[in-house]
């Protein structure tokens, strides 16, 4: 990307981050810039210079790229160097730069729009159930503990109301002395729902597994005593079961409501199967429903997974199911109150983030995978996986460069010479100009022709002998060797393509955390420019483990063989993106999926691209529908729900305009 695309002293990019505000400009470098020179006042003229740093590694430049971090209230200010003013942002400047890029980033779960999106998009459209071949019995299973009497009465009839008649309500009740719930449902007359009456609350895992063995249907669903189900959910799942007769895993959309399910909102718009953000968090959640085959094929949840139940019945599926079906409609609706997970954003119940990460740890230890499981220390109910088992005779390091003090910088990052002599022992092999002298610990290959990755590859491959290459590019910096480790260890998982590292600008924002085909056939960055705290944005995917439709080139981990392969099928002279683009799509052909790992981080020192420009060129001849990926579906991370894109550039005008006016009145 040129840098002259850039008027110099203009701040192009503005976010607010966890310990601040981060902006982002480009200024001369002539004389040669030293940070030190640089203040920056607000418009009382105070001082708000937190933090400065370079974006780039270019000290020869004629320009720099600088990241500013200033207090997250500062929203006008000049830059000063030595004295003089070289940039300024007016507080309409501000809002603008934020509002476009929070719209470029919609979040559905606080998209006012969402109801609106609800009366256009009816559930059970275009479904006619008189042809269904098959004609499945449900078993929707509902745990009882001094249930609210409204909410027990809500629960039941959304079940009543369902347009999908085959079903079997059974309540297992662990609160038979509460006369006020043993009234409510003696006012329920319908052969279909059935009372299990538990004596001792057994907790929500043995309450459930009472259920369970006496349920007589064909796939069993799970549904909480204070949630309401959509009239068509049944008549969904069951249209999902005709389509595939095969599925033994079922779960759909859902959104939030408090005491009227009409006014619901915060949806959760869920992709299809995507494993490595099941590892990270239970986004699956409701509606869970699972074959009769399932349930005779695993162990029921023990007492210790408690709270957890559901995913860890969620994991146990996966292991042995033909088939999971994600229904993209929304047809659950979980209610907030105190008392709920999700009202309480799980502070309330710590138990059940345990429970969490022991099924995950039942998981990975029956599929003989080497890790540590622990809970994020920055968003609830996610899960941070360690793998070990890192083998460095087993890896090679690979950095094709064309700047000798840029490899040297790398080399150095990783710190091999603090840990057992660990240099000694991992092969780094770089490919590039002949350096200067040698570099201890690394093996060289001379490349005198212009920088060309793919090329490079096919020149160094046959003098590698490991099973697993890191490609690195000559820009990384590591912070010791966890990154190497992380990413070489993940693929112990057979299942695993690539594995690939979260790349962060040296201001801590992320520059790439996986790729996914955009409806334009366009591969666009998903989670760019999140700062590495503010939340991991919708589905937490920037804080998440995620299989992506593609990666970047930067830092990935491969097998010896796929790399191989994939460039004899390569035509010559193919950009870097193509190369990943051609071996994601082979490797997802045959069922490997490519995953961003969160705890393997590295910095990259590079200019920033501009909010709204994709990086990359149209795939639409490349397996389209392999790069689809429906495990990331939505543009650019996030389901734009009814705005079209002639009319964004005029929304982010008037909403900028509005936030303005609101300060103004303060």
């Amino acid at each position: 990307m040129s840098r002259t695309n850039y008027a110099l002293g203009k701040v192009f990019q503005a976010f607010e981050a966890s310990d601040g505000a981060i902006f982002r400009l480009q200024v001369s470098n002539n004389p040669k810039l030293n940070l030190d020179e640089l203040s920056v006042v607000d418009d009382m003229g105070a001082s708000v210079l937190k933090r400065a740093v370079f974006l780039d590694d270019e000290r020869d430049s004629e320009v720099r790229w600088v990241s500013l971090l200033l207090p997250v209230s500062c929203h006008a200010f000049k830059v000063m160097r030595n004295g003089k003013t070289i940039a300024s942002l007016s507080k309409l400047e501000y809002h603008e730069l934020i509002f476009s890029r929070d719209f470029r980033m919609v979040n559905p779960a606080i998209d006012g729009r969402y109801r609106e999106w609800v009366e256009t998009h009816p559930t059970g459209g275009g479904i006619d159930q008189s042809s269904f071949a098959i004609r499945p019995l449900f078993s929707v299973i509902v745990p009882l503990f001094n249930t609210p009497l409204p909410y027990l009465k809500d629960m039941l009839d959304s079940v009543l109301a369902q347009t999908y008649a085959k079903w079997e309500l059974i309540l297992v009740n662990a609160s038979p002395a509460n006369q006020g719930m043993l009234d409510v449902l003696k006012s329920y007359e319908d052969s279909r729902i059935k009372t299990v009456v538990v004596e001792k609350n057994l907790g929500i895992a043995g309450n459930t597994n009472i259920g369970i063995k006496h349920a007589a249907g064909d796939y069993i669903a799970f549904f909480d005593h204070d949630d309401v189900l959509d009239k068509n959910a049944l008549l969904e799942y069951a249209n999902a079961v005709n389509e595939c007769s095969d599925v033994d895993l079922l779960y759909c959309d859902e959104d939030n409501f408090e005491e009227d399910v009409a006014k619901s909102h915060s949806p959760l718009f869920k992709p299809d199967l995507n494993l490595d953000l099941l590892y990270s968090h239970n986004y699956v959640v409701h509606m869970l429903t699972v074959s009769r085959r399932v349930i005779q094929a695993v162990e029921l949840s023990p007492d210790y997974v408690s709270g957890a139940q559901d995913y860890d019945l969620t994991l146990k599926a996966w292991e042995v199911a033909r088939a999971v079906r994600h229904i993209p409609s929304i047809l659950y609706h979980w209610r907030i109150h105190s008392g709920s997970t999700n009202g309480g954003v799980m502070d309330s119940k710590p138990y059940a983030i345990e429970a969490g990460r022991r099924a995950l740890e039942d998981h990975f230890q029956r599929r003989g995978v080497r890790c540590n499981v622990s809970a994020s220390s920055y968003i609830n109910c996610v899960y941070d996986i360690s793998y070990e088992g890192f083998d460095p005779s087993d890896v090679t390091l690979l950095v094709p460069y064309s700047n000798e003090d840029k490899l040297r910088g790398l080399v150095a990052s990783l710190d091999v010479h603090d840990e057992e002599n660990l240099n000694a022992r991992l092969s780094i092999l770089a490919i590039g100009p002949q350096p200067r002298e040698s570099i201890p610990g690394v093996s060289t290959i001379a490349w005198a022709k212009p920088f060309d990755l793919s090329e490079m590859l096919r020149k160094a491959l046959p003098s590698i002998g490991t099973s697993k290459i890191i490609v690195c590019d000559e820009n990384a910096r590591f912070d010791g060797l966890e990154c190497v480790k992380q990413l070489a260890a993940a693929l112990q998982r057979s299942e695993v393509g690539i594995s690939s590292a979260k790349l962060l600008y040296n201001d801590g924002l992320v520059q790439h955390a996986g790729m996914a085909l955009t409806s334009d056939q366009r591969l666009a960055h998903i989670n760019q420019n999140f700062s590495a705290r503010m939340g991991g944005g919708y589905l937490g995917l920037a804080e998440c483990s995620c299989n992506y439709s593609c990666v970047a080139p930067s830092c990935f981990c491969a097998r010896r063989e796929d790399l191989t392969a994939t460039l004899a099928e390569m035509p010559r002279q193919t950009s870097p993106l193509d190369l990943m683009a051609h071996l994601a799509a082979r490797l997802r052909a045959r069922g490997k999926p490519l995953v961003v790992l969160p705890q393997a981080t590295a910095t990259i020192f590079a200019a920033p691209q501009r909010l709204g420009v994709k990086s990359a060129a149209p795939y639409a001849e490349l397996a389209p529908e392999v790069l689809r990926n429906p495990a990331v579906t939505y543009d650019e991370g996030y389901p734009q729900l009814n705005v079209p894109k002639d009319e964004q550039k005029e929304l982010r005008s008037h909403l900028a305009r509005i936030a303005l006016r609101k300060i103004r009145r303060r």
